[in-house]
């Protein structure tokens, strides 16, 4: 690969991994504000090729732990200069509800395995090549590595001591921190009840015009709704296709950033959002990240180059219950694009080979899987009954803009319904094995007596006085 193509392939594999994750600033803040903040999820690579996550870290079945994450790199002469203690630490604890994890950043696999190997370091690396779980907390910088940095995090998932920086007696600080928060007693009775808020495709709608063709809807009610109903207990979803169909920049540049301001847990990505192209939809998940899951498709520089959207999946931990969050989108979707957009898109899989070579893994990793797909009514329905009985508990779907309430076997499917109009909120309540028991769908209409977002509602006339100017250009 010519050095060129390695420089924008590292640029935009920087680009789509930020997708996963809000700014670090925002997330965590500076200096001593780190501590007492909920540490941030990840889905990474490990040296032996598997993947960890924050939550597969700290939740076991019966009980919780301790995890220390020990951020490095291999040329990093402090970082080297600790790790002695380091490893005097992973051995002390190994008995013990604590779990150590070194955290390299920006390198490659094989530098890793030779620089453990060399030096005979037993501990697990985590993979951070891309940078953005280092970005996320803290550590990276722009282009600077703030390193060595430790974190502990407690029994509760809240940061508990941040080491900054080298520290000679690393290993008492770490040991009085561990041991604090081994004390700590922290509960893992199922809370019964989950709300999984989904929302649809808007088509462009940016603001309700209120007439009988778009009664109700709009992001500036979308974003009202969301934050006044968003509870410890809730998990906040989109099904794709926010963009208009059509390739309207302006328009779409906007709806990215009202996008962003709905905090979601998890996004998939419709065809609608390719629309405009995949540069500018890359440009726009740069600007304002969004949590993508994206399991079977990629956006290709060129033949050779091909870079993951996201994830293909989430972890989520609502009380001692991990529910995971899967994208799927069907190819089918894009059957009606032009040429100079599909050629940039790659399907790795269809949603029923992924799932056949990774629901198992997901089931183990989690209590519950929920799909969220971006294919239409007719083929969740053909996807619930093909993976009937093997454990997918809900799928959300998108595409067709539909309303959807019903079950095929034991997999629930909803929608929402179409141009944004409605939010759903799916209502569940579990055994003490963490399985549905009961659940409600409803879908309320974002009416207008409901209200807006007032921060939303200075956005989209920001976007008309800018949307009327480019049309008086127009006229001259």
């Amino acid at each position: 690969m010519s050095k060129k193509f390695k420089t924008a392939a590292f640029f935009l594999e920087t680009i789509f991994a930020a997708v996963i994750f809000v700014s670090a600033l925002t997330a965590l803040g500076n200096g001593s504000q780190y501590l007492n903040k909920e540490a941030p999820n990840f889905n990474l690579p490990l040296t032996d090729g598997t993947r960890t996550s924050l939550n597969s870290l700290r939740l076991g079945e019966k009980k919780t732990r301790v995890t220390v994450l020990v951020f490095f790199d291999t040329e990093c002469e402090p970082c080297i200069k600790e790790m002695p203690q380091i490893e005097k630490i992973y051995k002390k604890y190994s008995k013990e509800d604590v779990v150590l994890r070194l955290v390299s950043i920006g390198e490659d696999l094989e530098t890793v395995q030779k620089f453990l190997k060399d030096r005979k370091i037993p501990i697990p690396a985590i993979l951070d090549k891309s940078t953005i779980l280092a970005s996320q907390y803290g550590v990276v910088t722009g282009s600077i590595k703030n390193i060595p940095q430790i974190f502990v995090i407690g029994k509760d998932g809240l940061i508990k001591e941040h080491l900054k920086g080298y520290h000679k007696d690393v290993f008492s600080l770490l040991s009085a921190a561990i041991d604090k928060s081994l004390k700590q007693k922290v509960s893992l009775t199922p809370t019964g009840e989950i709300d999984i808020i989904y929302t649809g495709g808007a088509s462009g709608t940016i603001q309700s015009c209120d007439c009988p063709d778009s009664p109700f809807g709009g992001f500036d009610r979308r974003l009202k709704y969301l934050k006044e109903n968003r509870r410890k207990n809730t998990l906040i979803l989109n099904t794709g296709d926010a963009y208009s169909p059509y390739p309207k920049e302006l328009k779409n540049r906007y709806i990215a950033e009202l996008q962003s301001m709905m905090k979601y847990d998890a996004v998939i990505l419709g065809d609608q959002e390719m629309r405009t192209g995949t540069e500018f939809l890359s440009e726009q998940l740069t600007r304002f990240p969004l949590p993508v899951v994206m399991a079977n498709l990629q956006i290709c520089i060129d033949e050779k180059n091909c870079l993951i959207i996201g994830q293909p999946y989430l972890i989520k931990n609502i009380g001692n219950v991990k529910v995971a969050l899967v994208g799927l989108i069907s190819e089918d979707s894009f059957f009606l694009f032009p040429e100079k957009i599909t050629k940039n898109l790659k399907f790795t899989s269809t949603p029923e080979e992924y799932l056949n070579d990774n629901l198992d893994k997901i089931k183990e990793e989690s209590d519950l899987v929920v799909i969220l797909t971006h294919q239409g009514e007719t083929k969740d329905k053909e996807l619930a009954l093909k993976f009937k009985g093997r454990g997918i508990d809900i799928i959300i779907g998108g595409h067709s803009q539909s309303k959807v309430n019903t079950k095929v076997g034991d997999t629930i499917i909803v929608q929402p319904g179409d141009k944004g109009m409605y939010a759903g909120q799916l209502s569940l309540k579990l055994d003490k094995e963490k399985k549905i028991k009961s659940y409600k769908n409803t879908l309320t209409a974002l009416t207008e007596d409901m209200g807006a977002d007032s921060v939303a509602l200075a956005l989209i006339e920001k976007y008309r006085k800018e949307y009327r100017k480019k049309l008086k250009e127009r006229v001259k």
